[in-house]
């Protein structure tokens, strides 16, 4: 067998066939399977890549069999990488060596992938390509662990995502490597993020004023601004009104709370050619509970945490009779005096 460059027609004849036969009998695959008797050589629509073709000498009515004296496997102009729609008709913008692909909004869309060599998307189609998902590090992308995998045909995003495509386009006796960054990004340079309003109960230690280090995966924690103090990642250890106020964990920075139980953490994040910046209210019910005489509010908007002990103690009540009821009670009317005071206290 041999690799041959064809793209719209094949040879009439092969080389390892006898050559003095007037014409050799030509079989080629189809890509849904089975075979075809090629009746012509030029001008043959739908080739495609590894497609394979058998010669055959003159058949003989005593063959039962025959074996093929000629084989050929064709490949094409290497192609390009494509996404639909985004590259329709031009090829999107560079930021570096990333293709920026603008969005909208973060909701979950299917990507479509084609290999175009020269407007013919028909002649790689169903090739595997392979797709690795990035995240953004200190300036440079770095491969997720466990998100490489093949696709065929498209892919999906979850919101802004940075991947990148590889295929390997045949040669004769080689592959030549086509590959492809791509950055989903808010359509705004520097995007801001609407401020989200989160309230919990102190002794739910799953929440807590922060910032994640890595928001997403196209970019990461450059900047905070705690109750109005900002301070560079790099400094905030020597940034006065932020210094000994936070530890760093593996995936996050952790904020003391404010006296009053309002903290406000804004989290500015370097992309690769922007920034995006989140704003989060941390209000701690028990606090405004406290310090309701001095009517303390909470906007309309709050989102409310239960605490995960009580959620626990739910919990144990189905299975376990009549232990701890006397102590889940109290800690129920407990939480349901609170909720009337702050009932009370947004109606003042």
């Amino acid at each position: 067998m041999e690799r041959q460059s064809r793209i719209t027609e094949i040879q009439d004849k092969h080389e390892s066939c006898n050559m003095s036969s007037r014409n050799h009998i030509i079989f080629g695959t189809k890509g849904e399977g089975g075979f075809l008797l090629m009746n012509k050589h030029k001008n043959i629509q739908n080739l495609y890549v590894n497609q394979m073709f058998y010669y055959f000498d003159s058949f003989n009515n005593s063959e039962k069999i025959k074996k093929p004296c000629g084989i050929i496997k064709i490949y094409g102009n290497s192609p390009n990488i494509q996404i639909k729609p985004y590259e329709s008709t031009f090829e999107a913008p560079k930021v570096g060596n990333y293709h920026k692909i603008n969005l909208l909004d973060t909701n979950q869309q299917t990507i479509e992938v084609v290999l175009d060599m020269a407007g013919n998307v028909k002649y790689y189609q169903g090739e595997k390509i392979n797709l690795k998902r990035m995240k953004y590090v200190k300036g440079e992308p770095d491969v997720i662990e466990n998100y490489a995998t093949s696709i065929t045909s498209n892919f999906t995003i979850n919101g802004y995502e940075i991947v990148e495509l590889i295929y390997y386009s045949p040669l004769k006796n080689s592959y030549h490597k086509i590959s492809k960054l791509y950055y989903f990004v808010p359509s705004e340079k520097n995007f801001i993020i609407k401020e989200e309003i989160i309230s919990y109960f102190q002794n739910n230690t799953s929440i807590k004023p922060n910032c994640s280090i890595y928001y997403l995966n196209i970019e990461y924690l450059d900047f905070v601004d705690y109750n109005g103090t900002k301070g560079s990642i790099q400094t905030l250890n020597s940034t006065d009104g932020i210094k000994g106020k936070f530890k760093i964990d593996k995936t996050s920075i952790i904020f003391d709370e404010m006296e009053d139980g309002k903290t406000t953490i804004s989290c500015t994040y370097k992309t690769l050619d922007g920034s995006i910046t989140t704003t989060t209210r941390f209000v701690m019910m028990d606090m405004i509970v406290k310090l309701g005489s001095n009517k303390q509010q909470l906007p309309n908007d709050t989102r409310f945490f239960s605490t995960s002990t009580t959620q626990k103690s739910r919990t144990m009540e189905k299975g376990v009779d009549n232990v701890g009821n006397k102590a889940i009670k109290q800690t129920e009317i407990f939480l349901g005096i609170s909720m009337l005071l702050l009932l009370f206290i947004l109606q003042m």
